[in-house]
C-alpha cells in the first residue's frame, strides 16, 4: 500500500471467545518469575514462547497450569513477548518489561 505509514502497538492480545483466559501478568517489571493468572476452562497442555522486540525466539517450554511461572532470570532487561497457547490452539500474548 502506497503512501501508507504508521506505528502498530501490540500490548495485549488474547483470542476473543476463549474458553480459557490469561490476566496481567505480574509483577511488572519482571525480575526474577513472571506469573500468568490463568482462568476458565483451562486446556490440559499449555505452552509458552518468549519473543523480544525484533522477534527472536529466546526462552520456550510447557506451561504448568497449577503453577503458571514462567522463570525470566536469564533475560537482560529490556520489553518482551511472552504467547501462551494450548492444545486446542487459542492464545494469548501479553508484553512485560525486565
Amino acid at each position: 500500500m502506497d503512501g501508507c505509514t504508521g506505528t502498530v502497538h501490540v500490548s495485549d492480545l488474547t483470542a476473543v471467545n476463549a474458553a480459557w483466559q490469561v490476566g496481567a501478568l505480574y509483577p511488572n517489571p519482571v525480575q526474577n518469575e513472571v506469573n500468568l493468572p490463568l482462568s476458565g476452562n483451562l486446556p490440559q497442555y499449555l505452552d509458552y514462547v518468549v519473543v523480544d522486540l525484533q522477534g527472536k525466539r529466546l526462552l520456550h517450554g510447557a506451561l504448568d497450569p497449577a503453577q503458571p511461572t514462567v522463570d525470566v532470570s536469564g533475560l537482560a532487561a529490556g520489553q518482551y513477548f511472552l504467547r501462551i497457547s494450548g492444545s486446542d490452539s487459542i492464545y494469548a500474548v501479553r508484553t512485560f518489561m525486565k
